[in-house]
């Protein structure tokens, strides 16, 4: 029996704070005020925009939570002097479960071949000891969760 699992979600939105002072404090003052207004962010990527001393910040919350922190969003992207605070709605993750996943060599690789060969983009990835998680389009979930199922043996 596989220890594989793939897992997906739908009921969230993606939300990026683009060109981001990259400084200390930063990603506390963000994420200190959505957690105290009750809010749960579930993945967190960040990375260099091109810009010197810029990074985009890009997180997922639960669609319900979406329109409570717009208004607080909308606050800390104008302090922080973020470029812009783009949302998308139509966003799903999708996640490959194993208990040795950073022990086994070649499980993020073989996900992303199964995902570009579907030609499913990967918007954005976060990786823990046990788990892949990959932000993909809304629309194609069925087809990444059939394909990825099927590539480890699920189906």
């Amino acid at each position: 029996m596989s220890e594989f699992q793939i897992l997906n979600q739908m009921d969230i939105s993606k939300v990026t704070l683009v060109s981001v002072p990259d400084l200390p404090g930063i990603a506390a003052r963000i994420f200190g005020s959505l957690w105290s207004h009750g809010m749960n962010v579930q993945l967190i990527t960040s990375a260099s925009c091109g810009t010197m001393g810029k990074v985009n910040i890009t997180f997922v919350l639960a669609k319900k939570d979406l329109q409570s922190a717009m208004f607080e969003l909308k606050k800390i992207s104008e302090d922080i002097k973020a470029q812009e605070l783009a949302i998308d709605p139509e966003v799903a993750l999708v996640t490959v479960t194993h208990p040795q996943l950073s022990q086994t060599p070649g499980i993020a690789g073989r996900a992303f071949e199964v995902l570009a060969t579907q030609k499913i983009n990967i918007q954005a990835v976060c990786t823990s000891m046990t788990c892949l998680h990959c932000l993909i389009a809304k629309s194609q979930l069925d087809q990444a969760t059939q394909a990825l199922q099927k590539e480890f043996g699920l189906i």
